[in-house]
């Protein structure tokens, strides 16, 4: 009890929006029949029933409080209004009764009539009993007293607890992740989350979403300047999984000035929607306990989100062989592509680290769209299915930071060899015999001594490291091979002739053999349905049959005869399919792939081969460690963890020169030259000319990428070939010239590249993958894949600047990137990159951080012009407005999430819509989130937006401040 006032009492008496105050401000000597009250707006009184119920929604949280009637104390939401009457049980005097409120500290809550812009004096006329309505705002969490000060003689003065209280306050989300890298909420050293206050009131990052991954938890916070009780209560309706929150009820806790009550909020298991996001409403309510207190809520809106999703290719490919259908980023879909293109044809050994380092960049760019998640979803094409299973048996899957349950929630492999590919223990074969040959016929696809190959041979030693996999899995297979004759593929080349005598006129004059021995190529071929790499039981792994489509292992996806054909990447139905099994329940899914049966002898066991004893030792001279077909791993991986040496080891491995057959100097191309361009659809003529020492007989001709043709004789020393390029291929084409002689010795020439550039500029480009919020120590560099389009739906690849694409990088500090688009990561930094070809361009946005140390915020005002209206006062609201237009004046994409900053507001002015309050930039400042592009991710060039900016201002102080724009990974 403060000296000079006698509180009476409070009662409540409407809805949890709208509250009654029935207070005593009459004087010691009056009578009980002039005594005051405050009521809620618009009610009725009756002089004789001080104890008025109140209606409220009953909470379904057993015990949870819902209290009115008479009140000890009150409280109200910060943000939020209580709606309040002054009123006496008598006809007011002449000239009417007069009161002034007054909230010790308006820090915490403002009392005044909102239709004077809080102005802090009612009335109630002469004659009546209920003054002006007048409201209890909630400023920011804090307790105070509310006094009701009279100003008309025969009355008195009175004076009660008050209090703010809010659910993570100064955020505009009322959800904070629990277990961010940055400021994790989990006990140092475990999986466990902490229990003490201290910690759980500074931990987490504010989010407005959540990944439906079923692990990820989410910490609720309620602060409050009472002491009281609060509770928490999903409230929202749906067929779908919403999640569950741990502990409903819960009393306060003193933490330094407030008073806290923690709990955790688990999210669902599954997505199940069709939507791009569902929404989930929990209710928070909050009561003081000080007498009876009154219950007031707050009601929030979480978004329900699909966890993010790596893709992985596999063997020679790279990031851009996964089409929009399956990279998708929008303000709904979080995909990254793995990109480990240079090494893609080294061992699992290499590669296989390399997955723990995508999956985190996958849920880091998940996060950086405010959005919690601790498991992301892996589509693994080929080796990429294998390379996530090794990762997720190894060492490094169950961490602390993913609750020791792993950060991958559920695989689906793509054609994945799990068994092996009989294709793959072919290659060693006729490596063993035809090592020059088979090596640059393969070339055309990829380089076949780096050790991948070797590991993807059934019954290899490296397929011994695929153990039972404790991940929910399925297999997508595809049955479309063999390769159809009307398509160029592994059936031309296995049985393509060379001529061992003299060719005249065309006319081969002697012996005609096969280049690889038929015993061999036959005893390999595949004697169950396949996809002309993989045989359906290698694709299947072990677990039941999934979904099975009639298309091969790779290729652009095309219709002949109105049937789809091609490469199960390139299908938009096997797309939307896995993508429905991935929001799907676990139905469907295997508990996860068994072990993979090898001998580690690398003979066959889905085919004949040439027998087991033969196939084992062709194994053993070519994929030994340090072999011919299978280089060192060890040091493949020292190579490229050197400091400043990834980029030069992937460029090395790009160029497949590391194993490739020595080069004769007698064997040369004279036509076309190096660097020399032709356009899509050309004739490529190729002429070599080959010293009489080699007693050529016939030629090979690669062309990287394209395939591989034969030749004519032109004169005794002189070979032709010639190819049509493919209107859909540009880029570079490197030509290797392998000539033969009468004993089937195989002879290779020097490398020759030249150019395919299409010569007119694109209608538009666009990049396979734009947004990377990357670890410059996780992924070091990055490939970027454009792609233009033309008249007509034509599409190109442009990546390469022999079609004349350029690159420039904003910030060569944070990232470089060289002429063919290989981004390299230097230090943490901002950086936007531009891909331009004949005036079209296309933007990568490159976030380089340690997901454990964010950037810190990034003043970027200078990128955008500010244009005020002047301010007007709302009298439905008691705001001050004002309106600000933000316009994005660079020529860049600007990346988010980006802030307004309003520094320097007067005492006593309160920005009430604020999203929060920062903590970095001019702590203590307001800030206002400023809206992104529908991208969700940046802010566009040109984009405008206009805010309203609304002011809380009862002392009718002049509103100054200044303003900045920050760009912050967490709040500002």
């Amino acid at each position: 009890m403060r000296p000079g006032f006698v509180r009476k009492f409070l009662a409540l008496t409407s809805t949890s929006v709208y509250f009654s105050l029935l207070v005593s401000v009459a004087p010691s000597n009056a009578s009980a029949q002039n005594r005051a009250v405050l009521a809620v707006a618009g009610s009725t009184v009756k002089a004789a029933s001080m104890d008025r119920a109140m209606s409220l929604t009953a909470s379904a949280v057993p015990g949870c409080p819902n209290q009115g009637g008479i009140l000890d104390s009150i409280s109200v939401p910060v943000n939020q209004s209580i709606n309040l009457e002054v009123v006496i049980f008598v006809p007011a005097p002449p000239g009417g009764a007069v009161f002034q409120l007054s909230s010790e500290n308006p820090a915490f809550v403002a009392a005044g009539d909102k239709t004077q812009g809080f102005l802090p004096i009612v009335t109630i006329p002469e004659g009546q009993t209920i003054s002006n309505p007048f409201a209890l705002f909630g400023v920011s969490v804090g307790s105070t007293f509310l006094d009701i000060i009279a100003l008309t003689p025969g009355f008195g003065s009175s004076s009660f607890p008050a209090g703010a209280w809010d659910v993570n306050p100064n955020q505009a989300s009322k959800f904070l992740d629990a277990n961010p890298p940055s400021n994790t909420c989990r006990v140092a050293g475990t999986a466990l989350l902490s229990t003490d206050p201290n910690v759980l009131s500074t931990c987490g990052v504010t989010v407005t979403g959540v990944a439906s991954d079923g692990v990820t938890q989410l910490l609720l916070e309620t602060s409050a300047g009472l002491q009281g009780t609060a509770c928490y209560e999903i409230t929202s309706t749906s067929s779908f999984d919403q999640g569950t929150v741990e502990l409903p009820l819960l009393s306060t806790q003193p933490v330094g000035k407030e008073n806290d009550a923690f709990s955790f909020y688990q999210a669902p298991a599954y997505y199940g929607d069709s939507s791009g996001s569902r929404p989930v409403t929990l209710t928070f309510t909050y009561t003081p306990s000080i007498g009876n207190g009154n219950t007031t809520s707050i009601t929030a809106n979480l978004n329900i989100l699909r966890p993010p999703v790596m893709l992985l290719h596999g063997l020679w490919s790279n990031l851009g062989a996964w089409p929009s259908n399956f990279n998708k980023n929008d303000a709904f879909h979080t995909t990254f592509a793995g990109d480990y293109s240079g090494t893609a044809a080294s061992s699992f050994s290499v590669n296989e680290p390399q997955v723990q380092g995508f999956v985190e960049t996958a849920l880091d760019q998940f996060r950086a769209n405010g959005n919690a998640a601790t498991q992301a979803d892996v589509i693994g094409h080929s080796m990429g299915g294998i390379l996530t299973r090794l990762y997720a048996d190894s060492g490094q899957f169950l961490r602390p930071d993913n609750y020791n349950v792993g950060d991958i929630r559920r695989l689906v492999t793509l054609d994945t060899p799990h068994w092996g590919s009989s294709l793959a223990n072919l290659l060693v074969s006729l490596h063993q015999v035809r090592a020059t040959a088979i090596y640059w016929a393969a070339r055309a696809a990829g380089d076949i001594t780096q050790g991948a190959v070797c590991d993807l041979a059934e019954n290899s030693p490296a397929l011994q490291g695929l153990t039972s996999t404790g991940i929910f899995s399925k297999a997508v297979t595809g049955t479309g091979g063999p390769f159809p004759n009307y398509l160029i593929g592994l059936e031309q080349l296995l049985t393509a002739n060379v001529c061992l005598g003299a060719t005249i006129g065309g006319v081969c004059v002697g012996a005609t053999v096969h280049v690889f021995p038929q015993d061999r190529v036959n005893g390999f071929r595949f004697s169950n349905l396949n996809d002309a790499i993989v045989g359906i039981v290698s694709q299947q792994g072990g677990v039941s049959t999934g979904p099975t489509y009639p298309l091969l292992h790779f290729g652009p996806y095309i219709s002949v005869f109105g049937f789809g054909i091609g490469g199960i990447v390139s299908s938009p139905q096997v797309a939307s399919d896995v993508f429905s099994l991935l929001d799907g329940t676990v139905g469907s899914f295997a508990a996860g792939f068994p072990s993979s049966p090898s001998t580690g002898l690398g003979n066959p066991f889905s085919v004949t081969g040439l027998n087991p004893g033969t196939d084992a030792a062709d194994y053993a001279a070519q994929c030994v460690a340090g072999g011919p077909m299978k280089p060192a791993a060890v040091a493949a991986i020292t190579e490229g963890e050197q400091p400043g040496n990834q980029l030069l080891a992937q460029q090395r491995r790009r160029s497949g020169a590391q194993n490739a057959p020595p080069v004769d100097p007698r064997v040369q191309i004279t036509s076309p030259t190096a660097g020399q361009v032709f356009a899509p659809g050309a004739t490529l003529t190729i002429q070599v000319q080959v010293d009489p020492s080699v007693n050529a007989t016939d030629m090979l001709i690669t062309l990287v990428g394209i395939g591989q043709i034969g030749t004519t004789n032109t004169g005794p020393t002189q070979f032709q070939g010639a190819q049509v390029i493919p209107g859909t291929f540009s880029g570079p084409v490197t030509i290797v010239a392998v000539a033969v002689d009468g004993n089937q010795n195989y002879f290779s020439g020097a490398p020759v590249t030249v150019s395919v550039s299409p010569g007119v500029a694109p209608q538009q480009v666009m990049l396979s993958q734009k947004y990377f919020y990357v670890s410059p120590t996780k992924v070091p560099s990055q490939q970027l894949h454009l792609t233009g389009t033309y008249s007509g739906g034509t599409q190109l690849d442009l990546t390469s600047s022999a079609t004349g694409t350029t690159y420039v990088s904003s910030n060569t500090a944070a990232v470089t990137v060289t002429v063919d688009g290989l981004a390299q990561m230097v230090a943490p930094g901002l950086a936007v990159i531009t891909a331009a070809n004949g005036g079209a361009k296309d933007y990568a946005i490159f976030v380089v951080q340690e997901p454990a140390t964010p950037l810190p915020p990034i003043d970027l005002t200078s990128s955008f012009t500010l244009k005020f209206s002047g301010f007007a006062l709302n009298r439905n609201t008691g705001f001050f407005v004002q309106s600000v237009t933000i316009t994005n004046s660079s020529n860049l994409p600007v990346p988010g999430p980006l802030y307004l900053v309003l520094s320097g507001l007067p005492s006593g002015v309160t920005l009430v819509n604020k999203s929060g309050i920062t903590q970095k930039v001019n702590p203590g400042s307001s800030f206002l989130t400023v809206p992104l592009s529908s991208d969700a991710r940046t802010n566009a060039p040109g984009q405008s937006n206009t805010l309203t900016l609304q002011f809380l201002n009862p002392n009718r102080t002049a509103i100054t401040y200044t303003t900045s724009i920050s760009r912050s990974s967490t709040a500002p």
